[in-house]
């Protein structure tokens, strides 16, 4: 794979103004509803968790995700967590260093604009 094949992993690039929030395509967007709208008990029992915990989780997720936007919702999930990552900001292009060999964020500005309106 060539390094700049690297930056299409990177969600924010691909996105008007770098984040999805709370643009969720249609379907996405009635399911996370649904799921944020149900009892743990029926979650569980309907897709088939084999713990309640797995349906508390999925409940948190779809709430934070439908109210609050994705971005919102992974910071908060991340928070949770002891071992947790913090988001970078976005690389939109890769390039190999020729010193190091490395491959390097060369350009965090080639994200999708926003639409002014």
């Amino acid at each position: 794979m060539s390094p700049n094949n690297l930056a299409q992993m990177d969600y924010r690039c691909h996105v008007e103004g770098g984040a999805i929030g709370l643009n969720y395509p249609p379907k996405l967007q009635k399911c996370l509803e649904r799921l944020a709208g149900m009892k743990e008990d029926d979650i569980q029992e309907e897709y088939s968790l084999p713990k309640k915990r797995f349906a508390t989780i999925l409940k948190q997720r779809a709430t934070e995700m439908s109210s609050q936007g994705f971005e919102a919702a992974l910071r908060l999930a991340g928070n949770r967590q002891a071992d947790y990552y913090p988001l970078h900001e976005p690389c939109c292009s890769v390039e190999k260093d020729v010193e190091t060999g490395k491959n390097m964020c060369t350009s965090s500005s080639k994200l999708v604009p926003s639409v002014v309106t």
